[in-house]
């Protein structure tokens, strides 16, 4: 993979991860338009990008409020996070994990 095309990998994926962390911040009114605004790019970016993150349950459309809210998986990778780091994990063995 070329060098510009790595940067563009790594740059639509810190995208990606921006927008996921904005849907499942709980600020409510998220709407595509505010999303786009947020993250600097195209309506259209936005959209493709949370297509693909619905596609993997990410995300979900809420089509009576015309927003994205945490899908399934997003829901489920913080069941999953919760049970690991639990209240009797101490915050020192959590941090070395990272």
């Amino acid at each position: 993979m070329k060098k510009e095309q790595r940067l563009q990998t790594i740059q639509t994926t810190e995208k990606a991860l921006e927008l996921l962390q904005m849907v499942a911040s709980g600020e409510g009114n998220l709407n595509i338009q505010r999303l786009s605004q947020r993250l600097n790019v195209s309506r259209e970016e936005v959209l493709l990008l949370l297509v693909a993150m619905e596609n993997r349950g990410l995300v979900s459309w809420d089509s009576h409020r015309k927003i994205y809210s945490p899908g399934g998986t997003t829901l489920e990778m913080a069941r999953n996070l919760t049970r690991l780091f639990n209240r009797n994990t101490p915050l020192r063995t959590i941090a070395v994990m990272h």
